[in-house]
């Protein structure tokens, strides 16, 4: 005798292998009762994520630095491949975030007003920044903002350095 599905979406026509069985299979079951119970459902998937995001967290953690050049290479393949595509959508982040680009703004200006000792020659420095030439940046040696250490805006702290040489240091000392 043949029966059908009673999943709405299915309606296929199966065998009973079980007297209590009234779908073709465990993933009509599993669709029917989540069409069924959505609430419930999430409800359960949010407590189980409070309960062990810990647990997640320090696995992806420890993979991390299991794998950690693995991923490094991937990301800068990536970045590679669609560095257009990525440069795009900073663009436009930044178009729609002016509040918070203008904060980081600010507090670059701020860090680098106070990384101004009184006795550093301005002039000089100004002299470095207009001297720049096509295609390098005005790069600190040492960083204003690392977590090692913190240099100084002043003249002897200041490189040249090619654009994307620059940009790939980021803040690093080297």
């Amino acid at each position: 005798m043949t029966y059908i599905c009673l999943n709405i979406l299915c309606k296929k026509e199966y065998t009973k292998k079980r007297s209590d069985q009234n779908f073709c299979s465990n993933k009509c079951c599993k669709k029917h009762f989540y069409d069924n119970n959505k609430q419930l459902v999430l409800q359960r998937l949010k407590n189980s994520y409070k309960k062990f995001k810990p647990q997640r967290l320090a696995k992806v953690r420890k993979y991390y630095v299991i794998n950690k050049d693995k991923l490094t290479q991937a990301k800068n393949k990536y970045y590679k491949n669609n560095s257009e595509k990525i440069k795009q959508y900073i663009k436009n982040w930044r178009k729609l975030n002016k509040n918070k680009t203008n904060a980081y703004k600010a507090k670059r200006r701020c860090m680098q007003k106070n990384a101004i000792p009184k006795w550093a020659n301005l002039k000089k420095i100004k002299e470095i920044y207009i001297n720049c030439p096509v295609g390098y940046h005005v790069d600190h040696i040492i960083p204003i903002n690392s977590k090692l250490v913190c240099g100084l805006h002043v003249e002897w702290n200041l490189q040249y350095l090619p654009a994307k040489e620059n940009l790939a240091k980021s803040n690093k000392l080297s």
